[in-house]
């Protein structure tokens, strides 16, 4: 059998593409920008029913363009695993029966990853924000009060005081927002941690923020490439490079229409 050898030149410039960054021509063709499709690991087999979408009724949050939106992968159909969830444990899925009908979810890297959402209403105090991080028992492990962002692309960091996600479990997650106290608009879905390769942990200890967002898309680590994604967006909003960068993950997951959506600092935890 051959070995096939590559060059440190073609895994350098294989690598630039994926991260979007600017290469020198060797040739007359203009390098691209975009970066490779977004590669999904595989639903866990007990499924993810959520709801990527908040509907909002009359009496709850302003009638808007674009709803409130989780930027995290949808896999649409039935579930047929999701008999194995125990939505009795979370009483806002068991009210919203439509929600199953979807899968949300992603994975992570990240012991304490980012969560991003796309809020379409002013939150100057009020509506009240509200971040809820379950177990794969309906256990609640996190919760947390915001107020403060305006509309947006928001994300919700998990602190340094939750306790860490463990490798190979699912978590379910919850974003509401409460324009009427009593009746909220949400957004679910799940997310699990996988650890990393020896190999893969080696390349992104030296990698800049650019290669790292292509190193973890490629692998298929959403939460991360995302949260990586939006904060060089974030302080680098009109840099065209990045802009094509996040147009092309969302369109990776069909919500290229929150391309032109800023990335707003968000929030502050209610005491």
């Amino acid at each position: 059998m051959k070995t096939l050898l590559v060059s440190p030149l073609t895994l350098a410039l294989a690598i630039g593409l994926l991260a979007g960054l600017p290469l020198i021509a060797l040739s007359s063709p203009t390098p691209t920008t975009r970066l490779a499709q977004f590669v999904p690991p595989p639903v866990p087999p007990q499924g993810a029913p959520g709801q990527r979408q908040g509907a909002a009724s009359r009496g709850q949050c302003p009638s808007t363009t674009k709803p409130l939106t989780a930027l995290v992968p949808l896999f649409s159909g039935n579930n047929p695993g999701r008999s194995n969830i125990p939505s009795q444990s979370n009483p806002i899925l068991q009210s919203n029966p439509e929600s199953i009908t979807s899968l949300v979810w992603g994975s992570t890297a990240s012991a304490r990853p980012g969560f991003w959402f796309y809020v379409p209403y002013a939150v100057q105090p009020q509506p009240t924000l509200e971040f809820v991080l379950q177990d794969d028992q309906g256990n609640t492990i996190y919760k947390t009060e915001l107020a403060g962002t305006l509309p947006g692309v928001v994300g919700v960091q998990l602190p340094e005081t939750a306790a860490p996600l463990s490798p190979d479990k699912p978590y379910h997650w919850y974003f509401l927002v409460y324009c009427n106290p009593n009746e909220p608009v949400f957004v679910d879905g799940w997310i699990q941690r996988s650890n990393l390769s020896s190999a893969l942990q080696r390349q992104l200890a030296t990698a800049p923020p650019r290669q790292k967002l292509a190193l973890y898309r490629a692998n298929g680590f959403w939460y991360d490439t995302l949260t990586i994604a939006a904060e060089l967006r974030r302080t680098n909003p009109t840099d065209p490079s990045l802009l094509t960068a996040w147009t092309d993950l969302l369109r990776s997951i069909g919500l290229e229409a929150l391309n032109a959506e800023p990335v707003v600092p968000c929030c502050t935890a209610k005491p």
